[in-house]
């Protein structure tokens, strides 16, 4: 499905239908370990949530920046080629579009070595305590997230999978915003140096398709989807992808677009 498109149910916008893949996020987070549990944002009085919202806004956001072409972003990448670490291809499954009010609801992030081998596989649905919200988009409950693992209880394995490794998501402003918001809410630090979208990447292979959705790529390089907007099938295919797209970069000698965090800016809606 193209960018902009709208859930003819929800009125929502998909993830994967985002328009840019650049968000403006601070690198630094918070280098506590202390356990909190994540009730920031459910408190009771409506002035303390707004309260909340902006301060996080802030430490996710930063400053507003002046509209950027996605493609266009050279200045902002990163001068260092690929850690030997590989890679991190990473999906998550939130109840809304705003990381400084919605959740996280299912995570999932494979391991990826630079030769497209899956070493190692998280997958978890995550109990936030919120309502789903478009549940005919990612057909989760309320019934099947009550009792999962927090946030927190995963955070040992997702720190020990991205140390040393690029964060890789389709449209990754997206997904390290949540990442970061839910992070922030833990009061834990996510080593994540590098990102790469692969949005971004597959617009530089001169692919000649109509869309860069996520299924579309999938078409155009014979992957199969078995369950769209599953975590886990969404980082399977991707993984998937990338291995396509790194192979195809190498032979056209195109260089990867990696940045840093924090020069990622604010994804839009086309409406």
């Amino acid at each position: 499905m193209k960018g902009g498109e709208r859930d003819a149910v929800s009125g929502r916008l998909c993830r994967h239908h985002l328009a840019q893949c650049v968000y403006r996020i601070p690198l630094h987070l918070e280098r506590q370990a202390k356990r909190v549990r994540p009730t920031a944002f459910l408190d009771q009085t409506t002035s303390r949530r707004v309260g909340e919202r902006r301060r996080l806004g802030r430490h996710i956001l930063g400053n507003k920046v002046p509209a950027a072409n996605p493609h266009d972003m050279r200045g902002n990448q990163l001068r260092t080629r690929p850690t030997r670490g590989g890679y991190v291809v990473v999906d998550v499954e939130t109840s809304g579009t705003d990381p400084t009010t919605d959740r996280v609801l299912s995570i999932a992030a494979l391991t990826v070595s630079s030769d497209g081998t899956v070493s190692h596989i998280l997958h978890s649905l995550l109990d936030a305590g919120v309502d789903p919200g478009p549940t005919n988009i990612h057909g989760l409950t309320p019934a099947m997230l009550t009792g999962q693992p927090r946030f927190l209880d995963i955070v040992p394995t997702l720190h020990q999978q991205l140390r040393g490794r690029i964060l890789v998501a389709h449209n990754v402003a997206f997904d390290y915003a949540f990442l970061a918001a839910e992070a922030h809410r833990m009061n834990v630090t996510l080593p994540i140096d590098a990102v790469l979208c692969t949005v971004e990447l597959s617009h530089r292979l001169h692919l000649d398709i109509d869309s860069l959705s996520l299924s579309s790529l999938a078409r155009h390089w014979g992957v199969a989807q078995t369950n769209p907007h599953d975590a886990l099938d969404d980082a399977r295919v991707l993984a998937d992808i990338l291995n396509h797209s790194l192979r195809r970069a190498k032979l056209l000698h195109i260089p990867l677009p990696l940045r840093a965090p924090r020069t990622l800016r604010r994804p839009s809606f086309a409406n």
